[in-house]
Order: C-alpha cells, then sequence, then structure tokens
C-alpha cells in the first residue's frame, strides 16, 4: 500500500530535466486604467520575464509573470549561463529550486537548437 503512495512521487521527481538558462528578457505592458480626453490619467505596468532553456536540441521559451507586481523579485539562482532543473507540464514549463519549491511559467513555444 505504502509502495502504490510513494510511486507517482517518485516518478515525478525523475521527470526532471536538466537545461541552460541562456538568456532572461524582460517585457512591461503598460495597461491604462482611466483617461481624460485623449491622455491616459492612470495606468499600471505588468511586469513578465521571458526565459530561453537550452536543453539537448530543444531550446525552450517559457513567459514567467510575478505574483507580485511591478516589481516582483526573480530567483537568484536564476542567471543566464547556469544550470536549471525542469519538467513540462502540458503547456507550463515548471522550475525546480534550489529550495525545493516549484515555479510554474507558461511555455511559449519550442525551437530546434543549432547551438547555445
Amino acid at each position: 500500500m505504502i509502495f502504490a503512495i510513494l510511486l507517482p512521487t517518485a516518478a515525478r521527481a525523475d521527470a526532471y530535466v536538466q537545461g541552460t538558462l541562456l538568456a532572461i528578457h524582460t517585457k512591461v505592458q503598460t495597461t491604462p486604467i482611466s483617461w481624460l480626453w485623449n491622455t491616459v490619467v492612470t495606468s499600471y505596468d505588468t511586469v513578465r520575464y521571458d526565459l530561453r532553456i537550452w536543453t539537448g536540441n530543444q531550446i525552450y521559451i517559457a513567459e514567467y509573470v510575478p505574483l507580485i507586481q511591478p516589481d516582483g523579485p526573480l530567483p537568484t539562482e536564476w542567471q543566464t549561463g547556469r544550470p536549471i532543473s525542469f519538467r513540462i507540464e502540458k503547456r507550463q514549463l515548471v522550475i525546480k529550486l534550489s529550495y525545493g519549491n516549484e515555479i510554474r511559467t507558461n511555455l511559449l513555444r519550442r525551437e530546434p537548437a543549432h547551438s547555445p
């Protein structure tokens, strides 16, 4: 009985793939809230990060939107050229952090990797 309960956890841990973080691109989207004639009076910014991760013959492009806006912190281990562990779940790329948590990102697309 215990084996049946632990099996999905063990299989999930093995599903992580090692990759290399190639780039982090910051994008800011400004959304108007109120207008006065044709001038924006108030607005808010949404910051998102596009991550490029290389593994084997694929490059994954994922979008991360922090919960805290507009200055949400990025994990300190996310530095270009450093290894990163992740797994794919449908249209999400789930990144494993060094302290055990996971961050879910939106998988935008996959590209063939010619060279990193």
